[in-house]
């Protein structure tokens, strides 16, 4: 096997009787003029949909013969790793088989021109130390259903999903404003202090890598007005018409009717007639 130039070597010999040699040890410099040279050693990190452009110091110095690439590979050293893709740009893209968060790295490597790329086999070939890369995940974001209710409060139904999350408003009716008991929570209750539709967005954010999703929340009006505060009282046989004093908010598509019940206050008791 061929060792590369400036590598330590250790050899020992073992006859047919099974005696060894003692090693014979050293390392041989080649005196290469091949130099990869030196990268930017600050760590690059990215989402996944973005690529990465490596930044070489224009360092490097070839012989007649040499030619220079990028590898993008797993080692942290001067010596490559994995090799995942290889390029004449240094310009890289997360591929199949990496994992998001890792670490990877981007080398200048040089060496004899062997068919455009540098000869990995090459004595005197050289490795750059890496520049660093990470690739994060994008979230995905989902804000839950469309949802109403009579009530100006509900809890809301957002994903967890990779990241950090925040609830923000978007829009809402004038005047009208809305609280989040924690805006963080995927699953926040919230009050509102005027009916109509709020659209809200619930935003994942990992690192930097960013998704969104909006929802309508359509708190409608709850009030039934205001009835007289009589005691009606009337025979057998006889009916009574209670006095409505007005006050109520309806939203459209409501429907009003008067009910007999046997409920005390705003709620309502046994229902005997509508």
């Amino acid at each position: 096997d061929l060792i590369a130039n400036g590598l330590a070597y250790s050899f020992t010999i073992t006859d047919a009787n099974g005696c060894v040699s003692a090693p014979v040890t050293g390392a041989y410099n080649c005196n290469c003029a091949t130099n990869a040279g030196t990268m930017s050693l600050n760590t690059i990190q990215v989402c996944e949909n973005q690529t990465v452009s490596a930044v070489f110091n224009n360092d490097g110095n070839f012989d007649g013969n040499d030619v220079g690439a990028y590898v993008l590979h797993t080692n942290s050293g001067t010596s490559l790793g994995t090799i995942i893709a290889q390029n004449s740009t240094g310009t890289f893209g997360f591929q199949p088989g990496m994992n998001y968060g890792q670490t990877y790295y981007i080398s200048h490597i040089a060496g004899n021109n062997v068919g455009g790329a540098p000869d990995l086999t090459d004595l005197c070939f050289s490795v750059a130390q890496g520049q660093p890369v990470v690739f994060l995940q994008n979230p995905t974001a989902n804000a839950g259903v469309d949802a109403d209710t009579c009530a100006l409060q509900i809890s809301l139904n957002g994903n967890s999903g990779i990241g950090t999350g925040t609830w923000t408003v978007v829009s809402g009716p004038a005047g009208g404003n809305l609280s989040f008991a924690n805006d963080q929570s995927p699953n926040s209750h919230i009050t509102a202090d005027l009916a109509g539709i709020y659209t809200l967005a619930w935003t994942l954010d990992n690192a930097g890598c960013t998704a969104s999703d909006q929802v309508n929340i359509d708190f409608h009006p709850n009030n039934a007005g205001q009835m007289a505060a009589q005691t009606l009282t009337a025979c057998e046989g006889l009916t009574v018409t209670a006095q409505h004093l007005g006050g109520q908010a309806y939203s459209p598509g409501d429907t009003v009717a008067f009910i007999l019940h046997s409920g005390n206050g705003a709620s309502l008791g046994t229902i005997y007639a509508q």
